[in-house]
């Protein structure tokens, strides 16, 4: 007869414990690095490959992070179908401080595991992004003087996301660059990530009203600056990892 070994092991999808479903984790995904994504190129007479990065900025491939569970007879099946699917964010035990964007694409098939006693066995497919986030999110960061200074605690640039509270014609300043706001109202919500531009209530776009690039932190220490009539600048961080 297989034992069954009973553990505590875990995983949080979009905010709610597997434990809450009364699965328990038997092998989590095995932590890894994802694969970098360059173009290679065959130069005739040339030993190798020449290997060139999409962009100035490293690009990665998607992870399928797989998660091994187990329930107990008495599980609500359906429900836990219901629960697993979409998209959103997984956090895993063995990284409870990271969680991952992630998408459930593959099928889930529920396999007996001990004849005539009801516990079953499925492998729950993550399709993830390749960054890890902070988990809980860092709190956002306000700045009331140009020439603040934010600290990047991850391993990656970050694209954040900024609130501007200001109008007229203001100048934006990190070390990714600088970009030009005019006509502002009351202010400008400047997602870089998303990479849209909106006003603070979210209802308008005002793409049109930023000329530069999408601006991103580096690890480490960026000082941020601007020109103009800015009451103050709130930072939605979005530190990631590798």
């Amino acid at each position: 007869m297989t034992e069954v070994i009973i553990t505590h092991s875990y995983f949080l999808w979009n905010g709610v414990s597997s434990e809450d479903y009364g699965i328990v984790v038997s092998e989590y995904p095995v932590i890894s690095r994802p694969k970098e994504r360059v173009s290679q190129i065959t130069i005739p007479g040339r030993s190798g490959v020449l290997m060139l990065p999409e962009s100035d900025l490293p690009v990665y491939e998607p992870v399928l992070r797989t998660a091994q569970c187990w329930v107990r007879p008495d599980t609500d099946i359906d429900a836990i179908c219901s629960w697993l699917q979409g998209s959103g964010s997984v956090v895993f035990g063995n990284e409870p401080d990271r969680s991952y964007d992630a998408r459930i694409i593959n099928q889930i098939d529920f396999s007996k595991i001990l004849r005539g006693r009801g516990f079953r066995s499925f492998a729950v497919p993550f399709q993830c992004q390749p960054y890890k986030r902070m988990y809980p999110p860092a709190e956002d960061i306000t700045l009331t003087a140009s020439g603040m200074t934010i600290h990047n605690p991850g391993t990656v640039p970050a694209w954040p996301k900024f609130t501007l509270y200001g109008s007229g014609t203001i100048t934006l300043i990190t070390c990714s660059g600088a970009v030009v706001l005019s006509g502002i109202g009351n202010g400008i919500v400047l997602d870089w990530e998303a990479q849209e531009c909106t006003s603070l209530d979210g209802g308008q776009l005002l793409n049109d009203k930023v000329d530069g690039d999408p601006q991103y932190l580096p690890p480490g220490d960026s000082v941020i600056s601007w020109t103009g009539a800015v009451a103050r600048l709130v930072v939605t961080p979005n530190w990631r990892y590798l």
